[in-house]
This record gives C-alpha cells, structure tokens and sequence, in this order.
C-alpha cells in the first residue's frame, strides 16, 4: 500500500502532459455536450431580440481582430444567426481593419442557410476609423460615411439604408468587442440616440461591464467563451463555443484530479506524523 501511495505522489511530468492534452483533445474531437447553465445576462440579450417587432433593424458591431476569435467570433456568429433566423434587417461594421473579411465570411454563410438577400435584409459595411466620431455622424446617415460597403457597393441604392436611414432608426444593437469600443456605444449610442444595446465582451472584461448592467445601460452581456456558447444553446446551434467548453471543462477537470491524488499520496505521512504527536 506503502508503495501505491509513494507512486501516486512521483507521477512522472510527461504522463500528467500526456493526461490534461487528452482532456483538451478527445472533446475538440468527439463533442460531450456537457450540460451548460445559461446566465440571465445571455437570457436578456435573447429574450430581448425575440421581442422585437418585425419592423426592427439590429446592428451588429464585430470589434474584435483574429486575435479574439476563440472567444469573440462564436459570440457574432450565434448573435447574427439569431436575427437571420427572425427575419430581422441586420447592419455591421467594425472599427478593427482586419476584421471585415472575417464578417463577411459568417455573414455570406447565414444568409445563404437563411435565404436572406444582400442589401435587403443585411449589409457589411466594412471598417471605418473614427470611433465616438463615427457614431455621432451615423446618427444622421450610415450612407455618408458608408459611400460604398465592404464589397464595393453603392450604399445609397441599398434597399435596407431607404427603410433604415440613419442610426436613430435602429431597434437594438450589440458590440462585440475585445477592447474598449464598448463604451462609444454605451455614450453615444445608447445615451444620445436612445438605442437600447448590449455587448459581448472577452472573459477578461466581465467585470467591467457588469456596472452598466445594473445601471440599466446595457440590456445584457455575453462573456467570454462561456457565453458564445450560452447563446449557441439559446438559438439551438451548438458550435465551436460549445465545443471549447467541453474542452475546457475536461481539462479542469483533469487538473482537479491529479491535485486530489497528490493529497492523496500524502495521506500516510500525515497519518504517521498523527500518530507520533499522540504517542508525546
């Protein structure tokens, strides 16, 4: 038994190595689909968007760069397919260069799965600089700093820029963001032209953003890898967040593991330290 014990506490590195990339590997393979509790904050943002008449157009802000696509992208996906799957008019652009091709991208997919019609019923503006300034001169027209979208077409002929001229018009919108853009909607957007909003942030940034959450300024929040894959239960399309979850669920687990059998290794020299301070 003695021995039993002395091996538990010397596992050797590569075998603990060996056990966590399991953990990570075999569910990226094979999903679990572990059960997944859905927050009211990820809750809101669905019940908020399945409210909205027939007549409302989302905006669908992708403020994140390849470097926050684990985290990010799963959130744009299941958030765009939502309101494809509504029927609702759907506007995006990022304040981030790299990221239009990545929009345009999931955006192409959707509306094929959904038969949605570009230009009608969604648009990918692309990327423009410009932040606070940028919000302030789309609260009269998308199309004045949108000359052309991201494919290279006239927005003033655009079918949705006609029924929706200008940022006042829309009924809700979403930043999903890996950096502080966030805040320009909360104080322009929000504050001035009264859209109601919510967000999508990195796990990293939950705590920032839970304030304004109570304060009424943000419907709801999606954070970090955990609420990508809450809303991909939400709208019943399990996808790479859900995945990841998995995948990070097993590791932990894992790692939990080998902390409860390295106690467990120490169990008889506690024992015989006992039993010698009873023995004084």
């Amino acid at each position: 038994m003695q021995k039993l014990f002395d091996k538990l506490g010397t596992l050797p590195r590569w075998f603990i190595y060996l056990m966590l990339s399991l953990g990570v590997s075999v569910p990226l393979i094979w999903p679990l689909n572990l059960p997944l509790s859905v927050s009211s904050n990820s809750k809101a943002i669905y019940d908020k968007i399945e409210s909205l008449p027939d007549s409302s157009a989302v905006l669908i802000c992708f403020d994140f760069d390849p470097t926050s696509i684990p985290e990010c992208q799963p959130m744009a996906i299941a958030l765009c397919r939502h309101v494809m799957k509504r029927g609702l008019p759907l506007i995006v652009y990022t304040n981030y260069p790299p990221t239009p091709p990545i929009a345009d991208r999931i955006l192409t997919e959707l509306g094929k799965e959904y038969n949605r019609k570009y230009g009608t019923d969604y648009v990918n503006l692309g990327f423009k600089t410009g932040n606070d300034v940028l919000l302030l001169t789309l609260g009269s027209s998308w199309t004045a700093p949108f000359p052309q979208d991201h494919r290279g077409f006239n927005t003033d002929t655009m079918t949705i820029f006609k029924r929706y001229p200008n940022y006042k018009k829309l009924s809700f919108m979403v930043d999903i963001a890996h950096g502080a853009t966030v805040d320009f909607f909360i104080n322009i957007g929000h504050s001035q032209f009264g859209v109601p909003m919510a967000c999508g942030v990195t796990a990293v940034s939950i705590p920032q953003y839970k304030a304004y959450i109570q304060s009424g300024q943000l419907v709801g929040m999606l954070g970090g890898l955990k609420g990508a894959a809450e809303y991909e239960k939400l709208v019943g399309a399990p996808g790479k967040a859900t995945i990841g979850m998995d995948a990070q669920s097993m590791a932990h687990l894992v790692i939990v593991g080998f902390v409860l059998l390295g106690n467990i290794a120490l169990i008889p020299k506690w024992w015989s330290r006992w039993r010698q301070k009873g023995n004084r």
